[in-house]
């Protein structure tokens, strides 16, 4: 017989919570999460009811059923805006958000951001709820319409020509938390996105190539250096640095998530520099990644753990469906160096 389910509710935004009307308590991202048994078979409605607002949104409140059958998850019928990571021995965490409805700005008269003469177009850049972009003949015929999937109010417009003789018009636009840069491409007189993308930071060069810096969503914050150039209609990547890390690891639980990141990733020197030279010598990058196997992700252990000196606890986890991932869990041993190394590591 399975064991009773255990049923872990989180969340990163401060709601109350309710499991079948009753009330349980309330989660949050710097208040925690709530643990309930819940029936070894029927079904389980959990509702999350926001606590407060966020900024550009409504929050509205969210439920979702759950039903267990012999302490098994049967697959929800519905897994929007919440994940699920069934850890060994029954427990199941569920992470789960409050809806949210954008607020609709206010309408504002149209104006214009930037505008350029771009060989025998004019080019328009503009906002009026959202940001767009026109290109348009000397008798104001529309040569080219396009919205930019942004809120920002800002650009500015870049003529490039490359090496094959194409003409490009870049727009560069600050976003918050980064950038976005769209390039146009005129193929005799015929209009096309050749590249719109997303990151760090950009640089263009006079020749029309892309320069790109994104930051990889990694616990020591990896920064990659990327080219893009035309390759006819559209630009492709044609070099890509190897990812650097910004941060380095401090406590033990940082040495092994970069560890868990680097095998996820294939950064295969960057995973050794986190091994002990003995550990090292003894195992191949492929050894590794075969004996972890495929995974999406690393998730904290839910439940108690031995205090073990120079020991680390952490999971791994797999997509099993739709935003539903099977846990597996994984003991590290650290040696006393600083920072400290990964000296054996074996699956529970």
């Amino acid at each position: 017989m399975n064991a009773i389910p255990l049923l872990v509710v989180q969340s990163k935004t401060p709601a109350a919570v309710e499991v079948n009307g009753t009330f349980i308590g309330e989660i949050g991202e710097n208040v925690g999460a709530v643990s309930l048994p819940v029936s070894h078979t029927g079904d389980v409605y959990v509702s999350v009811l926001p606590l407060g607002g966020k900024r550009g949104a409504q929050l509205f409140s969210v439920t979702r059923k759950l039903t267990f059958n012999r302490g098994e998850l049967v697959n929800p019928a519905r897994t929007d805006g919440m994940r699920i990571i069934r850890w060994p021995g029954g427990v199941f965490a569920l992470e789960i958000e409050p809806g949210a409805l954008a607020e609709r700005p206010l309408y504002s008269f149209p104006f214009t951001i930037a505008a350029k003469d771009w060989l025998n177009a004019r080019a328009t850049l503009f906002y009026e709820n959202g940001l767009h972009l026109l290109i348009e003949d000397a008798d104001d015929k529309l040569l080219l319409g396009h919205t930019i999937a942004t809120d920002a109010r800002n650009g500015v417009l870049l003529p490039r020509r490359s090496p094959a003789g194409d003409e490009l018009l870049f727009v560069h636009i600050n976003e918050t938390g980064g950038e976005r840069l769209l390039c146009v491409r005129n193929a005799k007189e015929r209009y096309s996105i050749a590249f719109e993308h997303v990151a760090e930071g950009f640089t263009i060069a006079n020749d029309g190539r892309v320069n790109c810096l994104t930051r990889l969503e990694t616990h020591l914050k990896h920064e990659q250096r990327s080219v893009y150039a035309l390759d006819g209609s559209k630009f492709a990547l044609i070099s890509s640095e190897p990812a650097i890390r910004v941060r380095r690891p401090a406590a033990p639980s940082d040495t092994v998530i970069a560890f868990i990141e680097a095998v996820q990733n294939r950064f295969e020197s960057e995973a050794f520099s986190y091994l002990t030279r003995e550990l090292g010598e003894s195992v191949d990058f492929e050894d590794i990644s075969e004996f972890m196997g495929e995974f999406e992700g690393w998730a904290p252990p839910l439940y108690g753990t031995p205090a073990e000196e120079n020991c680390v606890f952490m999971g791994i986890y797999k997509k099993a469906s739709e935003n539903i991932f099977d846990a597996r869990m994984f003991r590290f041993e650290l040696d006393d160096a600083s920072p400290p190394k990964i000296d054996n590591f074996r699956e529970l």
